[in-house]
Order: C-alpha cells, then sequence, then structure tokens
C-alpha cells in the first residue's frame, strides 16, 4: 500500500514537473514571437517606407508584404492612412490591437479617417472598460486567494499544491485576458486621440 502511494506521490510531482516545463516554454515562445514582431516591423520600414516606396505601390503588394512582414493583415488604405502619420510604426501596433473597436473610413470629401465602429458607442466602451477592469480585480483577487491559505493546502501534499497551482493559473490566465482586453480598449483611444486631426 505504502509502494502504491509513493508511485502515486513520484506521478503527481511528474505531473507537475512536466506543466511548469509547459508553462516555461510558452513564456519563452512569447518572448520569442515579441522580439520577431520587431524584427518584423523593422523590415516593413526598411522594405516599404524608405523613399516612399509605398506611395505608388499597388494595393494588392502593399497589403501582402504588410501581412508577410508584420503577419498582419491590414487594408491598404489602412496602411497608407498610418504611413502619413508622425511615428507610423506605434500607431500601427496601437491599432492592431484595437481592429475590434475601430476601423479607417472614407469621409465624404473621400478622406480616410479612423472612426469607432458604429456598435461602439461612448456608453458601450464604457461599459467594456469598467467589465474588464471589475474582471481584472476579480480574477486577480481569486488567482491569489488560496496562498491566503497556503499552509492549509500544503498540509495535503502534492495534491494540495497542484491545486493552489491549477487554481491560481486559470484565474491568472482570466486576469491577463481581461487586462489584455482593457489594454486593446486604451489603444484605441491612443489611436483616435493621436490621428483626429489627421487630414
Amino acid at each position: 500500500m505504502e509502494n502504491i502511494l509513493n508511485l502515486e506521490n513520484a506521478g503527481k510531482i511528474i505531473a507537475l514537473i512536466v506543466s511548469v516545463f509547459a508553462i516555461f516554454k510558452a513564456f519563452k515562445e512569447v518572448s520569442s514571437k515579441k522580439t520577431e514582431k520587431l524584427r518584423a516591423d523593422y523590415d516593413f520600414a526598411e522594405k516599404l517606407v524608405a523613399d516612399n516606396k509605398w506611395v505608388d505601390l499597388h494595393d494588392y503588394l502593399l497589403e501582402r508584404g504588410y501581412w508577410a512582414l508584420s503577419g498582419t493583415q491590414l487594408k491598404a488604405d489602412e496602411i497608407r492612412f498610418f504611413l502619413q502619420t508622425k511615428d507610423p510604426l506605434s500607431k500601427f501596433q496601437d491599432y492592431r490591437k484595437s481592429t475590434k473597436y475601430l476601423h479607417c473610413i472614407a469621409d465624404s470629401e473621400k478622406q480616410l479617417k479612423i472612426e469607432y465602429k458604429i456598435e461602439f458607442t461612448k456608453d458601450k466602451l464604457e461599459s467594456v472598460k469598467r467589465w474588464n477592469l471589475a474582471g481584472y480585480i476579480t480574477s486577480g483577487f481569486f488567482s491569489l486567494f488560496p496562498l491566503m491559505y497556503l499552509s492549509n493546502f500544503t498540509q495535503q501534499g502534492i495534491s494540495g499544491i497542484a491545486t493552489v497551482i491549477v487554481w491560481s493559473l486559470a484565474f491568472g490566465l482570466l486576469a491577463f485576458l481581461t487586462l489584455s482586453e482593457y489594454g486593446n480598449l486604451m489603444a484605441a483611444k491612443r489611436v483616435m486621440s493621436s490621428t483626429r486631426n489627421i487630414n
């Protein structure tokens, strides 16, 4: 019986080590992708922005070039709009995050401008902001909740520690997602404030 219990504990320890390794690998991949993204932004700037090559480039080539270099699809008119702004690469980054909320349209004088999508009224945006902040605070609290009773969980051995890890990671991920969505909304606001007066 004791051997079975030891075997069970060994299995839990191995599963825990594998989980921690998988999480570490996932974070490393995210960091690597961020570096690749910065490199892609530079390549885009060098190949399309230098010498204003984008001005005469066909829409299809501009869209495909931007997609190939940045890994993100934007329409040619959106790309051209931001290339005319000051510090376009930072605006590209913000706009990519906020395409759920924003779109690029032509006004009555055929001038391009960035606007909130029709479904995102001022009240709706405030509601999204409040829900994401509330979700972040609630999820963050629940992710840390087991740590206040850590001694109770550690008394249960490996299974108690595994419960704390799984619980904290689940609510921690939810907190991260709500915070990311809040960040996307703030990116939309930055785009709107920096492009409001562009003709």
